[in-house]
């Protein structure tokens, strides 16, 4: 069957218009506006933020679709309804622009041109049916939508996770243990390498014979290395410490110099490191003696130290054994200076007073006689013309006379009085008030330190935790981030909300979100008073020392604003 040849060219030139029509026919409409995919974006980038914020280890996918709400322009006349684009409001005009064009409108503003906004969000299967609710409703608060107009839909979806192989963990156990037997096998065979070198060497010196030595004479001359094996056996039996130390002591007593300075730094430094190495020295000494060190010390371990002495140690051996080799003078003249050096030294602040009270050439004796750190922050502040020749090597201060010596010590010791025997009962007694003050309420806490008498131990046993309530807004905007979330919602535990105001208001949306989430975990399983108690005392340590540096900050700069106007 054929067809005629005339009915085809009758419709070619049909066909020819119809596709020359689409091909001329003016393009179709953007598909979306540019501010609109923008908000698109934000919004999505905001939704995954805070899924990933609320459930980091799971897998997720986010969507969002705005249909925004136009703006048709005022009618005309003779001129039918049609979108215009963009252009600027003139009053005189009396016309009106759409806020989609507008490239200055913010996108929250926009955000309230929209008909309808949908989130789509797909989550795994494991979530449960509260934790799927939670994330709708936290989505539409956090995203500023209106539940009666926009729509939150989460699927749940079955994805499969690329675990671990098994085969990977034997692999690296087996590693662990090959790598651990094989070290293990390294150090049996130095060991047993070195123990054959000693018995050759051993049998060599004794004449090929094997023979128990006997115990060198007293006098007798030994090589180094038996020498330190030898002090080292005698050094580990506790009645042996117990006689060296005394023997120590004894030499130290009969010098009319002890204690100088340098000796009472020594004892110092080692309680401030290991009071109970401390208080086994001081337990050497006569009562007398140890008394009159115990009230020069004015920091809590010398009362740690005669509270709860500990055994004699090394590191207390090589204590005493260092004071022996101190440079010392035998006169009794040079006992009343030491004691007024130590004096002037546990002064601590107020040395810097006392040293303006006396002449300035006995200023220059005591400054060159302290520590570096001592005496040449003090010169700066007190000398600043002069202070210079603490640093001369040449520099040779002349002591006061025996009279004016013992003055100056009763005044700094006036100044600063020293502690008695008293202290350690009444450290005994606070440590139980402290254990108290661990696990209390916030508001006992405070009624207790206000009421404490100003001579208590307290507050050099334990830093409050009240004070960290009470600082103000610009304080709070510097000092809360450097805890993290979790750690404020311990300490902040029974703490009432209007004593929580400067902190809160210092959170970020996540923190104060993360601080939620903690609290609300606080419902099922409280957490342990000790827990609270421990995390308290360590911001509370905080907050002082950044109270204190401010402080010194603004000390520091009050001082150049003075010298900038001199």
């Amino acid at each position: 069957m054929s067809f005629p040849r005339t009915s085809w060219m009758l419709k070619l030139p049909i066909l020819l218009l119809t596709f020359c029509g689409n091909a001329w026919a003016e393009p179709g409409p953007i598909s979306k506006h540019p501010r609109v995919a923008e908000l698109e974006e934000k919004l999505m980038k905001d939704a995954s933020s805070l899924i990933r914020t609320r459930f980091p280890e799971i897998p997720f996918l986010v969507t969002v679709s705005v249909d925004p709400l136009r703006r048709r322009s005022l009618p005309q006349t003779g001129q039918s309804d049609e979108n215009l684009p963009f252009f600027d409001v003139r009053e005189d005009e009396g016309m009106m622009q759409d806020e989609w064009d507008d490239p200055e409108a913010s996108l929250l503003k926009l955000l309230n041109r929209v008909k309808k906004t949908v989130v789509n969000i797909s989550l795994p299967d494991s979530l449960s049916d509260p934790e799927i609710g939670e994330v709708k409703e936290f989505l539409f608060v956090s995203l500023h939508l209106i539940q009666a107009r926009d729509e939150v839909n989460v699927q749940r979806r079955v994805w499969k996770t690329v675990g671990t192989p098994w085969w990977l963990y034997g692999t690296v156990a087996i590693s662990f243990m090959g790598m651990f037997l094989t070290g293990l096998l390294f150090i049996n065979r130095s060991a047993t390498r070195r123990i054959s070198e000693a018995i050759a060497d051993s049998g060599k010196s004794a004449g090929g014979t094997s023979v128990v030595m006997a115990p060198a004479p007293q006098g007798s001359r030994r090589d180094h290395g038996d020498e330190h094996r030898a002090s080292e056996m005698r050094l580990s039996d506790p009645v042996k410490l117990h006689d060296f130390a005394s023997g120590f002591v004894k030499t130290l007593l009969d010098f009319e110099g002890f204690p100088t300075l340098e000796d009472f730094r020594v004892l110092d430094e080692l309680g401030r490191r290991d009071p109970q190495a401390l208080g086994s020295i001081l337990t050497e000494f006569p009562d007398e003696q140890r008394a009159k060190l115990f009230s020069w010390g004015r920091d809590i371990a010398w009362v740690q130290a005669m509270l709860n002495p500990g055994q004699l140690t090394l590191e207390a051996m090589d204590v005493l054994r260092g004071m022996l080799r101190h440079s010392r003078m035998g006169d009794s003249a040079n006992r009343a200076w030491q004691e007024l050096l130590i004096g002037v030294w546990r002064l601590g602040d107020k040395r810097d007073a006392f040293l303006q009270k006396i002449p300035s050439d006995t200023a220059f004796s005591i400054l060159a006689a302290l520590p570096r750190q001592q005496s040449i922050a003090s010169g700066r502040r007190i000398f600043p013309g002069n202070w210079a020749q603490l640093l001369s090597q040449d520099f040779k201060p002349t002591k006061p006379d025996a009279g004016r010596i013992e003055d100056f010590r009763r005044m700094a010791f006036d100044m600063v009085p020293p502690s008695d025997l008293s202290r350690v009962d009444r450290y005994r007694r606070e440590l139980e008030l402290v254990d108290y003050l661990h696990t209390c309420e916030v508001a006992e806490e405070k009624d207790v330190y206000l009421a404490s008498p100003p001579g208590s131990l307290l507050n050099e046993l334990r830093v409050p935790f009240f004070p960290v309530l009470e600082m103000s807004d610009a304080e709070a905007a510097e000092f809360v981030g450097r805890f993290s979330p979790d750690q404020w919602a311990y300490a902040l535990h029974h703490v009432v909300l209007a004593s929580r105001g400067a902190i809160l208001k210092a959170f970020n949306d996540k923190q104060r979100m993360l601080f939620m989430e903690t609290e609300k975990g606080f419902e099922k399983t409280p957490p342990d008073d000790n827990s609270v108690g421990d995390v308290r005392e360590t911001v509370a340590s905080a907050f002082a020392d950044f109270r204190a540096r401010k402080a010194r900050e603004t000390v520091a700069s009050g001082e150049a604003a003075v010298k900038a106007v001199a």
